[in-house]
């Protein structure tokens, strides 16, 4: 998660190719959570021919969103070329100032349309502390009527209260979408 977005979509983008080589004619679908959404709207829109995407707590604005979860200080810091180093819950990592600046490439909403018809289940908390629920109502509205939205009431960025419910919603939905047993 703390690799810049294209370098994420590179290592995607090998795993489909992988699958594809390993199976042949089968239909894929992408889940992305949260920054894996955002790399899985790039992948989708570059590949042209997945069977669906879903896409679980996923940024509508890539800079919004870490301007929005770092301090400003940190933001500004990373924003004007400093490395930040962070050690929390999470482990260590550090963060260079290209995690930010590979973010201008990407515009989602856009990528988002180009990628369509597309079928997409979003699945959101209103709760979310980390991608507020406001940017997968931009996400639907970007992907128009291929859109399928579920925010569900409260609810953190985990999904800790609405994991099995969300799990039930996904299943289903690639229930109705999956044609062939083996793919």
């Amino acid at each position: 998660g703390t690799q810049i977005i294209s370098r994420q979509v590179e290592e995607l983008r090998a795993v489909l190719a992988e699958v594809r080589r390993r199976q042949p004619g089968c239909r894929l679908f992408l889940l992305g959570r949260s920054l894996g959404g955002a790399a899985s709207i790039i992948t989708a829109a570059q590949d042209g021919a997945l069977a669906g995407l879903i896409l679980w707590a996923t940024p509508n604005n890539l800079r919004f969103t870490f301007r929005y979860v770092m301090t400003e200080d940190e933001y500004r810091r990373l924003d004007s070329g400093e490395t930040l180093h962070f050690n929390d819950e999470r482990g260590e990592c550090d963060l260079t100032p290209d995690f930010l600046t590979d973010f201008d490439q990407y515009d989602l909403p856009a990528l988002l349309q180009k990628a369509q018809p597309l079928p997409v289940l979003l699945l959101h908390c209103s709760a979310d502390e980390v991608v507020l629920a406001e940017q997968a109502q931009r996400n639907a509205a970007a992907i128009g009527n291929a859109a399928e939205l579920h925010i569900f009431e409260g609810g953190d960025h985990s999904f800790t209260e609405y994991s099995d419910e969300a799990g039930a919603l996904l299943s289903d939905w690639l229930g109705k979408r999956l044609k062939c047993g083996a793919c």
